[in-house]
């Protein structure tokens, strides 16, 4: 015969997130740029667990090279460079683009925002 109904299970199938917008410059000086960032759009079915900033003043090669910015460690929506820090110098244009990540990996980079480290 038929016995009882087994227990319903649901679950929530998920992967990594919706990349990022890019960056939106807040403030240019030739010491220090400072940004702010948006959240993924879509995290994928599970939450953010972090953001990373990364940069480079290589954009225009042919594959040009990212580094991390250490010091954007805290996954706020903003952060400012400077040139004690970062390394910034002055007169130097740099590209910045983020990423999400959560418990199923990282999202794609966002766009780059391009800024130059000068007095505007």
């Amino acid at each position: 015969g038929w016995g009882d109904y087994s227990d319903t299970l649901s679950y929530l199938a998920a992967q990594p997130p919706v990349r990022p917008s890019k960056p939106e410059l807040v403030l240019a000086t030739a010491t220090t740029i400072q940004l702010s960032f948006s959240e993924s759009q879509d995290n994928g079915g599970s939450k953010v667990s972090a953001y990373e900033l990364w940069m480079t003043d290589d954009f225009t090669s042919a594959d040009p090279v990212y580094t991390q910015v250490a010091g954007y460690t805290d996954n706020s929506m903003a952060y400012t460079l400077t040139d004690s820090v970062d390394g910034l110098v002055s007169g130097t244009f740099y590209a910045f683009r983020t990423r999400s990540e959560n418990v199923k990996g990282s999202s794609d980079f966002s766009l780059d925002l391009l800024v130059v480290a000068a007095d505007q």
